[in-house]
């Protein structure tokens, strides 16, 4: 029986053994299961049609070095770690180039089993790239073996190293090669210790896209001027050393128009007035994701400084989607702030694009009025979370009632109300208004409760379609009220199938 014309297009049959490869051109997505790439091997056996394209989704993902130095007859184990003893033939190398051309992506791990020598006679014998068409690196921890294996067709490379000094020369001959080597390179992340000397790397990758530098390092905010000339860079994120002092910014000179032209997500992780700092160089700038994390403060936070931050991204960012600025402190490290919290983050609702906000302070308790001028300023919310006080909170169920009106789109809630404070129920004021909202997902933190039937008949008629009620205290009760809401659903479902019935009778 003639096979079927599936099976005589290699596009075709490539496309179906790439399913069988979980993600390969992820290097950090973990593996799939060893049965699939079994099968890979098992198809490759069993006819010549299936070699080909079973042999590239098989070798496309290559989670260790030494499978592809095996190849070569001379590597073998010496004691206690691999090392290249003998010759190497050419034919040697055809073998071993037919299946390194296969490889996309690379996970490279030093663990010492394989001599340092190894990579230097590599080298030495292979002048050209020992993968030719990598295009994904993961390296953890460094080491001088990751220069053999880099190749010019890389677009993602992730290097991630300890907080030790030892890796310094390593990580910053590796980022020189790639800002010559590696024309292609569009995603870099390097979580290490970086030296000051290995900064200027980054502003010769000029196809970069992406660029995440997660580790403690020498350097101040006024790095970023030297990346704002990379007009490809759309995704900034790093980390500020604690040692850094205040950065104050030159004044007087106008950044460039193609100042990060292209850059729409950042987010900075340090002090408070580091990651505040970090906004100054910047001119109005059409951002989208703005994100500003501090580590957990031994202090109350100095809240003057996050009010005038909160004045510059509302300045400078008036296209945000998405704004998280966490500032948490440790427990029994609050005093009384010296601003009324409302008052500090005010300016922020003149961001009418705002999708997605998270804002975790101390003290940060809302009244009533306050939760309506937030929703009606923030109408095309779908996330919303204001977290990381203790305490009873000022805003009671009423509030709940301005986001099921102004935020029609509103899918995830998360804030703390005094569920105390509700009619009790036959009142005139125990209704709430009947809501259409989106509202799935609930979180009500340590808000305080006492009865079950007023606050789930409140949270039925205000979001119909909420599914899940999550709670940080008082969990018992809340799951409770779940039930309940659950309850009034099905009672409701049943209600429009017995009105389905009579309009047909």
């Amino acid at each position: 029986m003639a096979p079927h014309v599936a099976l005589l297009t290699p596009e075709i049959l490539h496309e179906i053994f790439a399913h069988l490869v979980f993600k390969p051109s992820v290097p950090w997505n973990p593996p799939g299961p060893p049965e699939d790439r079994l099968a890979l091997a098992n198809a490759a056996l069993s006819c010549r049609r299936f070699k080909e394209p079973a042999l590239d989704a098989l070798w496309s993902r290559l989670e260790n070095i030494t499978h592809a130095f095996k190849l070569l007859p001379a590597f073998r184990r010496l004691g206690g770690c691999f090392v290249l003893d003998g010759v190497v033939t050419h034919e040697d190398w055809a073998r071993f180039d037919s299946y390194a051309k296969r490889v996309r992506c690379l996970i490279f791990v030093d663990h010492g089993i394989i001599h340092p020598s190894v990579y230097i006679r590599v080298a030495q014998l292979k002048p050209s790239p020992l993968l030719p068409n990598l295009q994904s690196i993961a390296s953890s921890p460094g080491g001088s073996g990751i220069l053999t294996v880099l190749s010019p067709t890389l677009v993602d490379v992730r290097i991630m190293a300890d907080e030790s000094a030892k890796f310094f020369p390593e990580i910053c001959t590796c980022l020189q090669v790639l800002s010559v080597s590696a024309p292609r390179l569009r995603v870099l992340s390097v979580q290490a210790v970086l030296a000051r000397e290995s900064l200027c790397m980054f502003s010769r990758m000029s196809q970069l896209e992406d660029l995440f530098l997660i580790g403690k390092g020498n350097w101040d905010p006024s790095f970023l001027t030297s990346l704002s000339s990379l007009q490809y860079l759309h995704t900034l994120k790093f980390e500020i050393d604690d040692s850094v002092a205040t950065y104050t910014p030159s004044r007087g000179r106008t950044p460039p128009p193609s100042f990060f032209s292209s850059l729409r997500i950042l987010e900075v992780f340090g002090q408070p007035w580091q990651t505040t700092a970090s906004l100054s160089i910047f001119p109005a700038h059409p951002l989208r994701h703005l994100v500003l994390s501090t580590p957990h403060q031994r202090a109350s936070p100095e809240l003057g400084i996050w009010a005038l931050a909160a004045q510059d991204i509302a300045s400078k960012f008036r296209s945000l989607q998405h704004l998280e600025l966490l500032c948490t402190v440790w427990d029994g490290a609050l005093t009384p702030p010296a601003l009324p919290d409302f008052a500090i983050l005010e300016p922020l609702l003149e961001l009418k694009g705002l999708e997605l906000v998270r804002l975790e302070f101390p003290c940060l308790f809302f009244s009533d009025s306050e939760f309506e001028k937030t929703a009606a300023a923030w109408p095309n919310l779908r996330s919303l979370q204001l977290s990381g006080s203790s305490g009873i909170p000022n805003a009671t169920i009423a509030s709940l009632q301005s986001f099921a009106v102004h935020c029609p789109s509103l899918q995830s809630l998360s804030v703390a109300f005094d569920a105390r404070k509700v009619p009790a129920p036959g009142a005139a004021s125990a209704a709430a208004p009947v809501s259409f909202s989106k509202l799935e997902s609930f979180a009500v933190q340590d808000s305080p409760i006492d009865t079950i039937l007023s606050i789930g008949r409140h949270l039925d008629r205000l979001f119909p379609s909420l599914h899940t009620i999550e709670a940080s205290a008082h969990q018992d009760t809340w799951a409770d009220v779940k039930s309940l809401v659950d309850t009034l659903q099905l009672a409701r479902m049943d209600q429009r199938a017995r009105d389905m019935v009579t309009r047909r009778v």
